[in-house]
């Protein structure tokens, strides 16, 4: 993650991923791996990995609705629902969830591994969506 999150050059960047990860062999006869690597270098994604989110979350004051799979292995739930108790700003309309066995597609997972996501029949748990209708509402 260094190198993704360091300001050297794509090119520069994707020849030291392919070598810290040891697949330069593999990714010249591996079209979708190349792609994978490449996706991490993209601007949006660079940004993304950069910015510190406590500088912005302690700067939030309208209610926030924060719903959390414990089985979301990309934004892991103890984690940040810790972040947002101890950074957000006291707020008697916040809610913070956490929803066992969902993965960050928020649907009932074994593993929540992405490779999982589109074997698995439920698009969104139901018990998710009641949950922020019921909390709009009551704004």
């Amino acid at each position: 993650m260094q190198v993704v999150k360091s300001n050297l050059k794509t090119e520069e960047a994707y020849q030291k991923l392919l070598e810290n990860m040891n697949i330069a062999d593999k990714v010249d006869a591996n079209a979708a791996l190349r792609k994978e690597v490449l996706a991490m270098l993209a601007p949006a994604y660079r940004y993304f990995v950069r910015i510190n989110p406590q500088h912005f979350i302690k700067d939030i004051h309208i209610p926030v609705f924060g719903a959390f799979g414990t089985l979301d292995l990309q934004v892991p739930s103890t984690l940040n629902l810790k972040g947002y108790y101890d950074l957000l700003p006291k707020n008697t309309k916040t809610v913070l969830k956490e929803y066992e066995g969902l993965n960050h597609l928020f649907q009932r997972a074994k593993t929540g591994k992405v490779s999982e996501y589109a074997q698995l029949e439920e698009t969104f748990h139901e018990k998710v969506m009641e949950d922020i209708v019921r909390w709009i509402k009551e704004l």
